[in-house]
């Protein structure tokens, strides 16, 4: 008798913002957009074996257009942001074993003032080389980082 095992993805993002002094001026956490390309790239990733980036890198926004599974790297690439502390940059993973559940984490320093971010992505390359964008969040309220403002962004993968 063959065995089946269905794998579902539940996928959170945390997001933190503090001023240059520590205080925390938002914290919110919600569901995401997993895109039509980054299923395919899941199902490249697990089933070919010539493939091996990791979606790891997270970029930021100013866009408020809402997200689609539709969405590509492509055009993430051409509205985040590649200044001002706040560029694609590649998160930290953490896994701990033979659990169901992995994160990717980052914290932007904003080295400018009024620097609107509105939407976060997940994505599995630079920006020089495009990658793949597995999911995507538009901000429940975008907000504005200044000099030295941070911004964390914790991804959170459940397969079940």
């Amino acid at each position: 008798m063959e065995q089946f095992i269905k794998v579902n993805f539940k996928n959170m993002v945390h997001i933190v913002h503090k001023n240059e002094y520590g205080e925390i001026l938002a914290d919110f956490e919600d569901h995401n957009l997993i895109t039509t390309e980054g299923i395919d790239w899941v199902a490249d990733r697990l089933g070919n074996a010539n493939t091996n980036n990791a979606a790891n890198y997270i970029g930021l926004s100013s866009d408020t257009t809402d997200p689609a599974v539709g969405d590509l790297q492509t055009g993430w690439n051409s509205i985040e942001y590649t200044t001002a502390g706040l560029s694609r940059a590649q998160g930290t993973y953490a896994h701990t074993a033979s659990t169901s559940t992995y994160t990717v984490a980052k914290t932007f320093t904003c080295t400018s003032d009024s620097q609107t971010v509105a939407k976060a992505a997940l994505l599995s390359d630079t920006h020089a080389t495009g990658g793949k964008m597995f999911a995507e969040y538009e901000f429940t309220a975008a907000t504005t980082l200044n000099t030295n403002d941070t911004l964390t962004v914790t991804w959170t993968i459940t397969l079940s």
